[in-house]
């Protein structure tokens, strides 16, 4: 993300609601999406933040000295008023009409969304180069995953050849001394 304009854009059901919620849940109480994990690190003017959703808790520490606070002007009683879903807006009758009536005739032939990331000086081609890297990042997790899978078979090995070694060599000194030793005469 960056200063300014950031515009999600992908097909159904790849996940841009979730990203909104997640990055709702880290500013605000998340009691509206307790099933939500996720962390974030927030800059404020010179001052860094690591933000933190588990199990339904929110952590806001401010990074320089460790401090776990609330990030400096939130406040959850308005938080819902900086929520607003496009299909919310459009349905709402008497609010912002003019706004309404704007999107509506955008939308009317469709949005460009890439001339509006370009003009907004986005990054057009973001979500198909984070997806490759997403893929390459699984496929070199699931080769090191294979990787310790092998270790592990050979540690196993080693410790079973070394449990071998063992019991043939007690067996070969248990067999030494039932030997008879010498002559019979």
């Amino acid at each position: 993300m960056h200063p300014g304009l950031n515009i999600l854009t992908g097909a159904n059901g790849v996940g841009k609601t979730t990203i909104i919620k997640a990055l709702w849940s880290l500013l605000y109480t998340p009691a509206k999406h307790p099933s939500l994990e996720a962390d974030a690190v927030l800059q404020r003017g010179e001052t860094e933040w690591f933000l933190s959703l588990s199990s339904n808790r929110l952590e806001q520490k401010r990074i320089s000295d460790g401090l776990i606070t609330t990030l400096p002007g939130r406040n959850d009683a308005f938080a819902d008023a900086y929520w607003f879903p496009l299909h919310e807006l459009l349905t709402k009758e008497g609010v912002g009409e003019a706004f309404l009536e704007a999107i509506r005739k955008e939308m009317q032939g469709g949005v460009d969304l890439e001339r509006a990331v370009r003009k907004a000086g986005g990054i057009e081609a973001f979500s198909r180069k984070r997806h490759t890297l997403v893929q390459a990042l699984k496929e070199k997790q699931r080769l090191v995953r294979e990787q310790q899978t092998r270790i592990l078979e050979n540690l196993d090995l080693r410790q079973n050849i070394s449990k071998l070694q063992e019991t043939l060599e007690e067996s070969e000194g248990h067999t030494a001394e039932k030997k008879p030793s010498g002559n019979l005469a």
